[in-house]
């Protein structure tokens, strides 16, 4: 659930006034505790409005010649309803749109605080900044199992059998239900059921995965599959395995709590994120170097671009990376400033700082790419973005008519030829690209 109203106002000090303290002692009180508003309280003690700074220019404007120092707070007030301290944050938004602040009554009626859309603002970007360094520890950690696993540029075979064995809910439940009924069928001597019909049964349920990418892992997944590969890891993590995992299960805790609304970060998760996601920077494994297209000799396209030619940060982006490529299967390093040339358009700062911003769904970046490239690794202290092709299927499917056209084109052989070697030694392409090269027809 959302933060309550209650939440939002611990341990904020409330100043009131009535309605007939001077306007001059309203602004003083403003200015000391740097307050842009303060409720006023009836005789009762009760809530009936708010002056704020915005009220008393208003009335000050209004009245023409009027001398401020006679204005009293009921010249100024803004009459408007309180708000119960359990409120959800969600619900005063539609006020705050409204009106510069709501007031909060404790479960006595008593005033316990306002809150205003700064506020509102405040809360909602310390969420956004949350989720920022969850996504820089998530997309940092995938890239190191890419990294050590050598499919930074395609994917490897050792990456796509660890990733085909890994352990789910889904997997998990599909060996209990088929022990049950191994169980069944030896008990009522069913010879006649073979593992073929028991897997027919357990797939119409518990279908077997096959082809999830690396990025399409929980994070979860991407745990256990860190724990499978731990000896790389840990050439460059040298760290004790327990450790890690209960840091990296302690930050899945902190993302599940914020994106189903649970709970927010306290200050101690806060500083659980911002340790990792610095940690996670500083244990990085290292990179072959990549030739990283100079920003001395722009192309036509940034040319045009810098020179205010009306080509879409999308469409120069596309021929450059067109131009820049050398083979249907290789990526193309930008550097910052080059990418901001050829959009021309400036990068937020976030992504100078955060590895997360790239692989955000929402992230501008992926306007500006074309359909077949997807963003690949990313170094932001030396300030570089890796862009590479995903046009090229992984798994060869036998089933598709393009697919089987697309890899007989790439191999060179012919239809037959390409069926025999697949169900020879499997589906990966780049198993079958392994076997023409050193099997040449």
């Amino acid at each position: 659930m959302s933060i309550t109203a209650g939440e939002l106002v611990s341990g904020q000090k409330v100043i009131s006034v009535d309605e007939a303290t001077p306007i001059s002692k309203v602004l003083t009180l403003m200015v000391q505790h740097d307050y842009s508003q303060l409720p006023v309280l009836n005789e009762q003690g009760k809530s009936v409005g708010l002056i704020t700074g915005d009220s008393i220019a208003r009335v000050i404007m209004r009245l023409g010649k009027v001398n401020p120092v006679d204005l009293v707070v009921r010249d100024a007030i803004r009459r408007q309803p309180s708000f119960p301290f359990d409120t959800e944050l969600f619900e005063l938004l539609k006020h705050l749109l409204s009106t510069p602040g709501v007031i909060i009554n404790d479960a006595s009626g008593v005033v316990c605080g306002v809150i205003t859309f700064h506020d509102a603002i405040k809360y909602f970007q310390q969420q956004a900044l949350d989720m920022l360094l969850i996504k820089d520890i998530e997309t940092a950690h995938r890239q190191h199992i890419a990294i050590v696993l050598d499919s930074l540029e395609t994917e490897s075979i050792s990456l796509r059998m660890s990733i085909d064995n890994l352990k789910t809910p889904a997997t998990e439940a599909r060996e209990k239900v088929k022990k049950i009924i191994d169980e069944f069928c030896e008990a009522h001597k069913l010879l006649a059921v073979t593992e073929e019909d028991k897997n027919t049964i357990l797939d119409a349920s518990f279908p077997i995965r096959k082809g999830a990418r690396l990025d399409q892992l929980t994070l979860a997944e991407s745990i256990q599959l860190a724990q499978k590969v731990w000896s790389k890891l840990n050439v460059y993590y040298k760290i004790d395995p327990d450790a890690w995992k209960a840091m990296m299960d302690r930050v899945r805790e902190i993302r599940n709590a914020l994106m189903h609304f649970r709970d927010d970060t306290t200050q101690e998760d806060r500083e659980h994120l911002e340790f990792w996601a610095d940690w996670f920077k500083n244990h990085r494994p290292e990179i072959k170097p990549k030739k990283v297209i100079p920003t001395s000799k722009p192309t036509e396209n940034t040319e045009k671009a810098v020179n205010g030619s009306p080509i879409s940060g999308y469409s120069s982006l596309a021929q450059l990376l067109a131009q820049e490529q050398s083979d249907v299967d290789s990526s193309v390093t930008l550097s910052f400033h080059n990418l901001e040339i050829v959009v021309a358009k400036s990068l937020p700062q976030a992504a100078r700082e955060h590895i997360g911003w790239w692989s955000d769904e929402k992230s501008q970046v992926l306007e500006w790419l074309p359909n077949g490239w997807v963003v690949g690794p990313i170094d932001i202290e030396g300030g570089s973005v890796t862009f590479k092709p995903t046009i090229v299927p992984r798994i060869i499917d036998l089933q598709n008519r393009k697919s089987v056209t697309f890899w007989c084109d790439k191999f060179g052989c012919t239809e037959e030829r390409l069926i025999a070697v697949v169900e020879e030694i499997g589906e990966f392409s780049d198993a079958v690209a392994s076997y023409f090269q050193t099997n040449a027809q």
